[in-house]
């Protein structure tokens, strides 16, 4: 019965896939575009915030930058991981 549901359960994931990873692309790439204008720009807050922003994405791994946006923190301040909280 639960193999007549596989290729609709498949498919429906392929497509949220999908919808995620566009959304993401073109969040980033509006980020990067402000970055880009902001780190171009003559004003100085602006381009100090973007020298900042892309000086801590580019200089720490990615690997440490997953793991730090897999932790989350309650309502008391204390910090709970999240793959914790999901999978205990």
């Amino acid at each position: 019965m639960g193999q007549d549901r596989l290729p609709i359960l498949i498919l429906t994931g392929a497509f949220t896939t999908i919808y995620v990873s566009m959304n993401s692309i073109g969040f980033a790439c509006v980020i990067a575009l402000a970055g880009a204008l902001a780190r171009l720009s003559k004003n100085g807050p602006a381009f100090t915030v973007a020298t900042f922003y892309i000086s801590f994405f580019r200089g720490t791994p990615l690997l440490l930058q997953v793991f730090d946006a897999g932790r989350i923190t309650d309502s008391k301040g204390r910090t709970n991981d999240l793959r914790h909280a999901l999978f205990v």
